[in-house]
């Protein structure tokens, strides 16, 4: 009797323990993040197939782009003249191709909390009937980012997708490119100051021997230099990378409102490719004590470089390339 007792009192105890636990679950927060990543494995919201995108456009840091897809090519759709580095496109394109997430909160209500309400990026993409990604804030912990893709949801998605798209305008320029000169005639530097003509030729020694060389040419005078520095020099010019891009499209008053009508120096290289004589010539521009401006001759893209070069070029005469004979204790050779 004893034992059938305590077997109902502890029946009554389990009863009660149910009934609490159900109570504890029933009113505690739900909790809208899903849980089926807890081994960091993500899952797919969104796939894109880039080929068959025809506008991109997107606003970050108060900046708003607008790209479109015509003719097979990728062009800004305020300026067809952009000069457009569509490898950028492609690599924006590639970044949403396929969008995983590792966390999904279900049926938000209030997206500011998630800074999605003023997102720090809005992407819209010109697919099928069309979409829109909004990237929100930082999580705290992880680095991750907030991210709709309109269906009412919130996910945590990578931050590389905001990374693909945080460029200005300028930043997606194709810069033009100096050729590759490596059969080089004659180098001339010219300025208000003075005029440096260099020229590779062949010469004859004492002895009958031809080689070729480097020669200052003054007037009919052609003097040797020493075949180090000067190549040294001329690399600095045939090596030069362009910094930014101050303006890709120059009309003739903002040519000559940056000077480019009277540069402080102007470069000109000879060299022969394919058996032809091709002409080669920069524009500089002095800005400030550390910034100056350079263009192609003819082109109307001007670009800012440090002041090195220039520097370089106004300072370097028949002095510094000289060739300097060898002395042993005192005799020339």
């Amino acid at each position: 009797m004893k034992r059938g007792k305590k077997l109902l009192a502890l029946v009554a105890v389990l009863i009660i323990l149910t009934g609490a636990t159900f109570i504890t679950k029933t009113l505690a927060p739900k909790d809208n993040t899903a849980t089926n990543t807890e081994n960091n494995i993500k899952f797919t919201i969104l796939t894109i197939e880039s080929d068959m995108v025809e506008s991109l456009s997107w606003t970050c840091e108060d900046e708003s782009l607008n790209f479109i897809y015509s003719e097979d090519t990728w062009s800004y759709a305020d300026d067809s003249s952009f000069p457009l580095n569509s490898s950028y496109i492609s690599s924006m394109l590639s970044s949403i191709s396929n969008i995983e997430a590792s966390k999904m909160i279900e049926d938000v209500k209030d997206f500011s909390q998630y800074g999605l309400d003023v997102p720090v990026c809005t992407i819209s993409v010109g697919y099928g009937s069309g979409c829109k990604l909004l990237i929100g804030n930082e999580t705290a912990v992880d680095g991750l980012r907030y991210f709709s893709i309109g269906d009412g949801n919130v996910y945590l998605v990578d931050s590389s997708i905001l990374d693909a798209f945080s460029y200005g305008l300028y930043d997606l320029i194709q810069k033009e490119s100096i050729p590759t000169m490596s059969d080089i005639v004659s180098v001339s530097v010219t300025s208000e100051t003075q005029s440096l003509l260099l020229e590779y030729v062949s010469t004859t020694d004492a002895d009958g021997n031809t080689e070729n060389a480097w020669c200052y040419t003054n007037g009919n005078n052609a003097l040797t230099l020493d075949t180090a520095l000067t190549e040294i020099f001329v690399s600095n010019i045939t090596g030069l990378s362009f910094g930014e891009c101050a303006n890709y499209n120059a009309d003739d008053e903002t040519l000559a409102a940056y000077k480019f009508s009277s540069p402080t120096i102007t470069v000109t290289v000879v060299y022969t490719e394919d058996s032809q004589r091709k002409l080669f010539s920069l524009e500089f521009v002095q800005y400030t004590d550390s910034i100056c401006f350079v263009r192609i001759a003819g082109s109307r893209m001007i670009y800012s470089i440090d002041t090195t070069l220039i520097d370089t070029l106004l300072n370097t005469g028949y002095a510094d390339l000289q060739l300097v004979e060898e002395t042993v204790e005192g005799v020339t050779e």
